[in-house]
């Protein structure tokens, strides 16, 4: 059996297949590179050798605006934007044609250059303190307090982020009640984990049907009045859609 399918439908999933994130790296890299060639900036009817050339030139002059050196993932970002579009809409791939080697080349040492001057560093969050999560799982506090249909999602919220999720709330308020089971260890302790993995920016047509689901657990912890497996329950009990677990907490029924 095969559906109808328009070409407004293949043009649709073609927009779905990139992230907002990816969409936006591709646009400020375009926007750099022309404002980097000038008046001649319609790169796309270049030939290969003066298109190799340009690109020398930009991964080589490339700074942020107050004349210091970009970090290594910000150069990275720039060429995957170039990289990415120059495929999809001139079918070349800078990476790996031969024709390309020089602004290879350049790339590479430009990456050197900036690890031996210390931009190749990113800076992280600073992980959540043992103390203010004492304060957020505070049984007195308002935010979560679960006798609400609003406290109620957010403890679960909080609590899928902080033991399920690897990319903080990037797919959150996609997650259905399909994207979760509650399992029994060996041991008999209960958990919740995921079933159906992320789809996120760096895990996405990549994938096989061999990969794995991420293996995080959220465990009960019994007697707790703030047990993150007994609030996910009476989530889900009380949340009637399928889709949007996370759109809108008016749409929680008063428990």
């Amino acid at each position: 059996m095969f559906a109808e399918v328009s070409e407004d439908d293949i043009t649709d999933l073609l927009e779905l297949k990139d992230s907002k994130s990816t969409k936006r790296c591709i646009t400020h890299s375009l926007k750099s590179f022309r404002g980097f060639l000038g008046e001649d900036n319609e790169f796309e009817t270049f030939d290969k050798p003066k298109l190799n050339e340009k690109l020398r030139l930009f991964f080589a002059s490339l700074r942020k605006t107050d004349g210091n050196h970009l970090q290594k993932s910000t150069l990275t970002n720039y060429r995957y934007g170039l990289t990415k579009y120059l495929k999809e809409h001139c079918s070349i791939d800078i990476t790996k044609d031969v024709q390309f080697a020089g602004s290879k080349d350049v790339f590479k040492a430009v990456v050197v250059n900036l690890k031996k001057k210390g931009y190749a560093s990113t800076d992280h969050k600073p992980p959540i303190s043992k103390e203010d999560l004492q304060k957020l799982y505070n049984t007195n506090s308002i935010s979560i307090n679960t006798t609400t249909p609003y406290g109620l999602q957010k403890k679960v919220w909080i609590d899928i982020m902080f033991y399920l999720c690897r990319r903080g709330q990037e797919n959150l308020r996609s997650m259905t009640k399909r994207t979760f089971a509650i399992k029994t260890d060996s041991s008999g302790r209960e958990y919740v984990h995921k079933q159906i993995d992320e789809y996120d920016k760096n895990h996405r047509d990549e994938a096989t049907p061999d990969d794995t689901v991420g293996e995080a657990r959220m465990y009960a912890r019994v007697g707790n009045p703030l047990c993150s497996v007994l609030s996910f329950k009476s989530y889900l009990e009380n949340f009637t859609q399928l889709s949007m677990i996370f759109g809108s907490a008016q749409r929680i029924p008063l428990i």
